[in-house]
């Protein structure tokens, strides 16, 4: 959020003859920053989604076939790794989504003037924040999972068994990658974003 413009209209009501235009202005720029804030925020949520359909869709086709007969699992292990596999992205992507119907619940009670709207966005960011505190284990679940469906399909390719190591390495280094970039978003934009937003709140309390 550029929150230098938000500072000079809120510091030039001082010289304007009307504190109701610059609050005006104050309200719109505000609004303009949390629709972008909440535009790539969904568009995160979305990526999440997307990945989760992605994977949960064949493994929902391979079970199936397997237990319609038409393409029988070469073992037991088999399909009790594509349940575990769709389970954890499930629960990769149902996580997110719970999270946030809870948190809209929440922000329910807001109402639309300026400082409702600052308390809003500070909620929504403080959300965004606390979601990311234990990054790498909420990463977790999905990898495994991609772990446990790759295993399954070099089985039935009948690849070596060493042929896999490869992808784990593949799987471990996008942990640790994608990990970092969500802690960047936190440490960059995120808490400099709350920062901003309460500084914002305690100028307008005091003024």
């Amino acid at each position: 959020m550029n929150f230098e413009d938000l500072k000079v209209i809120w510091d030039s009501q001082a010289d304007a003859p009307m504190y109701a235009v610059n609050e005006e202005g104050l309200h719109a720029l505000l609004r303009q920053n949390t629709a972008h804030f909440t535009r790539r925020m969904r568009r995160q949520r979305l990526q999440t989604y997307l990945a989760s359909l992605m994977v949960v869709g064949p493994i929902s086709f391979l079970l199936i076939a397997h237990f319609g007969g038409l393409n029988p699992l070469a073992t037991t292990w088999d399909a009790v790794a594509l349940f575990t596999a769709a389970a954890a992205w499930l629960y990769f992507g149902g996580r997110v989504f719970v999270g946030r119907k809870r948190q809209a619940e929440r922000e329910r009670h807001f109402t639309s003037s300026l400082r409702d709207e600052i308390d809003r966005d500070i909620a929504q960011v403080t959300y965004q924040i606390d979601g990311r505190k234990q990054i790498i284990l909420s990463f977790v679940p999905p990898h495994v999972g991609s772990l446990l469906l790759v295993s399954v399909a070099f089985r039935l390719s009948s690849f070596a068994w060493w042929a896999i190591v490869p992808v784990l390495v593949v799987l471990l280094v996008n942990l640790v990658l994608e990990s970092r970039s969500q802690q960047r978003l936190v440490d960059r934009e995120l808490i400099p974003r709350q920062r901003e937003l309460e500084s914002l709140r305690d100028k307008l309390a005091s003024g």
